[in-house]
């Protein structure tokens, strides 16, 4: 069973590292608890960040306004669908 999730794992991260995207998951504190994707880095580097990002807040990663309303409102139990182009 831990050789299965393993595999699982690792494959979802090849997936994510393989896209042009960024998966940020934030707990209720606003802790960040999982960032992944191609363009991890090069947030890390435009915020000026050392070392890992899990365990920060998620103000550290400097987000927008608008971005910390739409977490705000998911953390309050709202569905929020977003169209990005």
């Amino acid at each position: 069973m831990r050789d299965q999730l393993r595999r699982t794992l690792q494959q979802n991260a090849a997936v994510v590292q393989g896209a042009s995207c960024l998966l940020l998951a934030i707990d209720r504190e606003g802790i960040i608890t999982y960032l992944q994707g191609a363009q991890k880095a090069s947030l890390i580097a435009d915020v000026g960040l050392k070392g890992e990002v899990e365990g920060r807040h998620v103000r550290d990663i400097k987000p927008t306004e608008e971005f910390m309303e739409i977490y705000r409102r998911v953390i309050d139990g709202e569905t929020v669908r977003l169209l990005f182009q």
